[in-house]
């Protein structure tokens, strides 16, 4: 199973931002934002997705358990 939450950190950092001014941002601390491993918050996802301007749905797939870096997504096997 892989960790969502560092999944999230990197996909943030990735967009230039911080996660202490996205922590403050959507009104959570940092420490709380780092232990979100295998699950967050869906309301503090959307502020996430809201403020840095990420896709909801990648924000999502992140935490998804059925997720593997190898697997594909069988919609997009035409």
């Amino acid at each position: 199973m892989t960790n969502g939450g560092k999944q999230l950190r990197e996909l943030i950092r990735a967009r230039g931002f911080r996660l202490g001014a996205v922590a403050k941002a959507i009104d959570v601390s940092y420490e709380t934002m780092r232990t979100w491993n295998h699950t967050a918050p869906i309301d503090k996802l959307i502020k996430i997705s809201d403020f840095c301007h990420i896709d909801i749905l990648d924000i999502i797939n992140c935490f998804r358990s059925d997720r593997s870096d190898t697997a594909t997504d069988p919609l997009d096997q035409n």
